[in-house]
């Protein structure tokens, strides 16, 4: 199932990137709002060191940043 398979259901995604030179895993996950939080954990996925970097953001800003080139 794709990523964007899982958006649309509402499940949690999480892929490996590179940001800002370093390997990390980027997550997305659904808040009560009906909006989706976004994070950039550290590769072991310790969430206790998890950095918010959207948490409003829309279905298809979350599509749209899954279908980006990095």
């Amino acid at each position: 199932m794709s990523a964007i398979d899982k958006i649309k259901k509402g499940e949690i995604v999480q892929r490996v990137i590179t940001y800002m030179g370093t390997k990390c895993v980027e997550h997305f996950q659904p808040n009560d709002t009906g909006y989706w939080s976004r994070y950039m954990l550290p590769l072991n996925r310790d969430k206790t060191c998890a950095i918010m970097h959207n948490y409003a953001l829309s279905e298809d800003e979350v599509i749209q940043l899954l279908t980006i080139k990095n």
